[in-house]
């Protein structure tokens, strides 16, 4: 397992120097929107093996998932792309409740696209990799905006994440720490 950590680190590296990487600290976020805060979620600074990181704190029972977005106004623009990967630092805890961790992006039309990441299976410290392309249709589901194209219209933002439960009952937390976007730039100009 360690053997793939490092070859993950180096091809990352690769990509870095080969791509353009923004990276986002969720701990300098200031503010955040809590969709179901009226039912038992918040956000909270916890840290984790040693690792400090934003705790989302969800009820179960309460809310059908748990949603956190963040500042937009606080946030790089993403540019267009051809292809991208975004990952997310996350602490899973060990007897979790967590089925999925979604990533959700906002375009300059305001369409929301959600790309989900199975995770039941994990725990500890995980880096979750989302690969986003411009092409095709990664999503698992998009909704809102001015313009419902189905389509990424950049420039785009990080809107926030959703967290899914395995079973409705107990209480829940994810530990997020940071993402880092790593794309490889369009060549269309458009």
């Amino acid at each position: 397992m360690k053997k793939l950590s490092g070859l993950l680190f180096i091809f990352l590296a690769i990509v870095a120097f080969t791509t353009n990487a923004i990276e986002l600290n969720l701990l300098s976020q200031k503010r955040f929107f809590l969709r179901f805060e009226k039912k038992g979620q918040y956000v909270e600074t916890d840290k984790f093996d040693g690792e400090t990181a934003l705790c989302l704190v969800f009820n179960c029972q309460e809310a059908p998932w748990a949603d956190l977005s963040l500042d937009l106004t606080k946030q790089h623009l993403i540019e267009k792309f051809d292809s991208a990967k975004i990952l997310v630092r996350a602490f899973l805890p060990e007897d979790g409740n967590v089925r999925d961790v979604c990533l959700r992006l906002i375009d300059n039309d305001g369409e929301v696209f959600q790309y989900r990441k199975s995770v039941a299976k994990l725990n500890g410290w995980q880096n979750l990799v989302y690969e986003i392309s411009d092409s095709s249709k990664p999503y698992n589901s998009c909704w809102s905006g001015k313009v419902k194209n189905k389509v990424l219209d950049f420039p785009i933002k990080i809107l926030g994440f959703a967290v899914d439960y395995k079973i409705r009952e107990g209480n829940g937390y994810v530990g997020l720490a940071n993402i880092k976007v790593y794309c490889t730039p369009s060549n269309d100009k458009k």
